[in-house]
């Protein structure tokens, strides 16, 4: 999981997201006994862009970049798939 931590960490140092934070069974690892999960879910804060419309494609091209391989709807770093899920509401951005 640190290769996916890292790869994110590296998309906020670059601006290619605003920020993210780790959501899921992972995120909920933090407050209650731990469960078992098969993937990381990272919902993503964008960036606001001149258009205002929504695109994942900078995301997904930086991390492959970074190493990750596009699996579905996942990018796999090492043993953990990561699902991107962006900002897209105001609940999402709530939590």
């Amino acid at each position: 999981m640190q290769a996916a931590l890292r790869a994110l960490n590296q998309l906020v140092a670059d601006n290619v997201i605003g920020q993210y934070a780790i959501g899921g069974a992972i995120g909920a690892s933090f407050y209650i006994d731990a469960v078992q999960t098969e993937d990381v879910d990272a919902f993503v804060f964008m960036v606001p862009t001149k258009s205002g419309l929504l695109t994942l494609s900078p995301i997904y091209d930086a991390l492959t970049k970074l190493g990750g391989i596009i699996e579905n709807e996942y990018v796999r770093f090492a043993e953990w798939p990561v699902q991107i899920l962006p900002d897209a509401n105001d609940l999402v951005r709530e939590v």
